[in-house]
């Protein structure tokens, strides 16, 4: 059966990411890197297009990632 995922949105500069995590085994199956210069906060999905939405801290940004592939 297809494991049950979370996604996650970590922040410090230098080392924020999105991760998509199993939820039975808390291993990370795939993982973008921010820039050094962008702070990830909230994430949000919107099903109707399948995308992850990332906001970043006093960068006033938000990134879209396709969520099968997190590109």
């Amino acid at each position: 059966s297809a494991p049950s995922l979370l996604y996650e949105s970590t922040g410090l500069y230098g080392s924020s990411k999105l991760l998509e995590v199993d939820v039975t085994s808390g291993q990370a199956l795939k993982m973008r890197s921010l820039g050094s210069k962008e702070f990830g906060e909230g994430l949000a999905f919107k099903p109707s297009t399948n995308e992850l939405w990332q906001l970043t801290w006093q960068n006033a940004e938000t990134i879209v990632y396709d969520r099968s592939t997190l590109k």
